[in-house]
């Protein structure tokens, strides 16, 4: 079973959908009750988008702490920033609000994006952005601009982006969480 955090996005529920179109079991709990959790035996975490900074949400942050390097990790918009924040990268007022813009990003090697193209289009939605990564994280996706759209933990199943793989206008995006199901269980998931 996936843990889904949410952190009041009315995409979390788009994100839910499409995990249980991937045959997934997900539970949602809100990030001001993960102190609640009465037991971890979830097989991955996906931190979900969210309004604000990374900093408005110690209860994910803190959670963060206890499990990074236990289970995989997908943060997606705000989670890509909490991330980021927690593994003491920068996050800043982006070069450009974006809210339903849609962008053309240029991957790199990442198993988040095996299968895909080199180049595909995504929506973003934020108003703050990476602006460098930090080891143990490596950079994995920007857009022709150079703004960083992914990354991923070096040694560790964890991997974040930006824009939303769960928004209509983003190629890929069933993909994309496919792709990080088959790193979580090991084992090839259908479309």
């Amino acid at each position: 079973m996936l843990l889904l955090i949410d952190h009041h996005d009315s995409f979390t529920y788009n994100l839910y959908q499409y995990f249980l179109e991937l045959h997934a079991d997900v539970e949602v709990v809100f990030s001001e009750n993960l102190s609640k959790l009465s037991h971890f035996d979830y097989d991955a975490i996906i931190l979900s988008p969210g309004p604000g900074k990374p900093t408005d949400y110690p209860e994910t942050l803190h959670f963060l702490k206890h499990f990074f390097d236990k289970k995989p990790i997908l943060g997606i918009c705000l989670g890509h920033q909490m991330l980021a924040t927690f593994f003491g990268a920068r996050v800043v007022p982006a070069p450009e609000i974006v809210h339903g813009k849609t962008s053309t990003i240029m991957c790199q090697k990442s198993l988040l994006f095996h299968g895909l193209n080199q180049t595909f289009d995504v929506v973003r939605y934020h108003s703050l952005a990476v602006t460098s990564v930090v080891p143990p994280l490596v950079e994995t996706a920007v857009t022709k601009d150079g703004v960083l759209m992914a990354m991923e933990h070096m040694s560790l199943p964890i991997y974040s982006v930006q824009f939303h793989p769960e928004g209509i206008l983003s190629e890929h995006g069933h993909a994309i969480l496919k792709n990080f199901l088959e790193v979580t269980y090991g084992k090839s998931v259908a479309l």
